[in-house]
């Protein structure tokens, strides 16, 4: 039997109206479109990810801007994660942590 790690992402800064493709190694698990950012809270959306046991990272795609990060796993009990868009569009950057976020 896998095992499974639940692990909740939120999309935070820096996202304008764009499409977002979520993957766990070549396997699609979410599209989402029109993801903004709300200001007042500084979150766009959040998800929960069941990753099946193995090294297979997890990659959030910005398609029409060929941006991109891929996030490894590893074995750490920080279970959530931000993802945010630097401010100039061109680059993605992840925080963890073993606490929820306070929007989440």
């Amino acid at each position: 039997m896998s095992e499974f790690r639940k692990i909740t992402i939120a999309l935070e800064q820096g996202f304008k109206d764009d499409s977002v493709r979520i993957s766990i190694g070549d396997r699609l698990v979410h599209w989402l479109d029109h993801v903004k950012t709300r200001a007042k809270i500084g979150v766009a959306h959040t998800l929960e990810l069941s990753l099946p046991a193995g090294d297979d990272p997890v990659q959030v795609e910005l398609p029409s801007k060929d941006v991109r990060i891929s996030i490894e796993p590893g074995m750490g009990e920080a279970c959530y994660w931000g993802v945010s868009v630097s401010p100039n569009g061109k680059a993605m950057y992840v925080k963890r942590s073993v606490e929820p976020f306070a929007y989440v």
